[in-house]
């Protein structure tokens, strides 16, 4: 549901559109158009009541760096918010001709304990995270801040495997199992492998074990799975997207 209260506006790139979403007071209007820059031009001569704008990256565009990443505290004591984004940020890739688009911590572990996915208010002195980091071409990154005017006030990147992962596979299931994520665009298809609220790997087809999906279709976007080893998710990307607007904006609306 739409927060009345809310105004913000997103992008997101289907074969070969582009279209723009922008809601304000529960209103939404949307724009489509292959050319981006037209696209927001339209969309700044509409005068649309918003300034802070959303651009969903394709999965196509990115690539994972995980990594982990380690802070010691000296001494035992409660871990709080400022530790874990120190923790998170830390150690961020670098990777020439390429921008950090997402960094998404997958789990921790305190002294060396058993993984969790929250470190806040637990005690210790030592903390390990294992990050992912989603990074897209700074041409893509580049083309998007130069198309777009400084009529927004902000303008954010989201990436569409987390988004969608963590709209269609429950919580609870991210957490307990790496799951597989099955993007199919008309002849493109994404395959991303999830644990907890990080994207793991990115491939292009389903290999070995774990290429016997439950493929779950239609409007409903359910999610099904199969034993321990994964949980499977076809989501069709065509048409008006309707699953990617709904993550993207169940996204904002959380932050």
């Amino acid at each position: 549901m739409i927060k009345n209260n809310t105004s913000y506006a997103f992008v997101y790139f289907s074969d070969d559109d582009a279209t723009l979403v922008s809601v304000h007071r529960g209103v939404k209007t949307v724009l489509k158009n292959p050319d981006i820059a037209k696209l927001v031009g339209v969309a700044v001569e509409q005068k649309l009541p918003v300034r802070d704008l959303f651009v969903v990256v394709p999965s196509d565009r990115l690539t994972v760096d995980v990594r982990e990443v380690n802070i010691d505290l000296g001494k035992p004591r409660k871990v709080g918010y400022e530790s874990f984004s120190r923790l998170v940020s830390r150690d961020m890739p670098i990777v020439p001709g390429r921008t950090v688009v997402g960094n998404t911590p997958i789990f921790f572990r305190i002294d060396g304990g058993a993984p969790i996915s929250d470190p806040v208010g637990e005690i210790g002195t030592h903390i390990t995270a294992t990050v992912s980091a989603l990074l897209c071409d700074d041409e893509f990154v580049e083309g998007i801040k130069n198309a777009i005017p400084t009529h927004f006030r902000n303008v954010g990147f989201l990436t569409e495997p987390a988004l969608l992962a963590n709209h269609l596979i429950p919580q609870e299931v991210r957490d307990a199992a790496m799951c597989l994520l099955v993007v199919a665009r008309e002849e493109k298809t994404t395959v991303a492998t999830v644990l907890g609220d990080g994207v793991v790997r990115l491939s292009d087809k389903l290999e070995g074990e774990l290429a016997r999906p439950i493929y779950v279709t239609g409007d409903e976007h359910l999610v099904d799975g199969f034993g321990e080893e994964a949980i499977i998710a076809l989501c069709p990307l065509t048409g008006d997207v309707d699953a990617l607007q709904s993550a993207t904006m169940a996204h904002i609306e959380s932050c």
